[in-house]
């Protein structure tokens, strides 16, 4: 689904049933993004993230506050080796 060359995104949610909700919608509207567990380095519990990739940020961002959307943040997935790191950009 995702090409290396781009840079990935994970927009993180304090509900899950928002992140489901706004994943939902976008899948509808033809974009490419995945629900994923969000990575407890960056949130504890059981919540859910959009994985997106960066050049799509400001359209999803804008259908999350149509959508009146809480988001607790986003973040840039940077790869080190083997492991992800987080950088949060919003």
């Amino acid at each position: 689904m995702y090409k290396n060359e781009q840079s990935q995104c994970l927009l993180v949610f304090a509900s899950r049933n928002q992140a489901v909700f706004l994943f939902n919608k976008l899948i509808k509207k033809g974009y490419k993004v995945k629900l994923i567990s969000t990575p407890c380095s960056i949130s504890a519990g059981c919540t859910q993230s959009i994985k997106f990739m960066e050049n799509d940020i400001q359209a999803i961002m804008a259908e999350a506050k149509n959508s009146n959307m809480m988001i607790k943040g986003i973040y840039q997935i940077t790869k080190n080796g083997a492991k992800y790191s987080y950088i949060k950009i919003i």
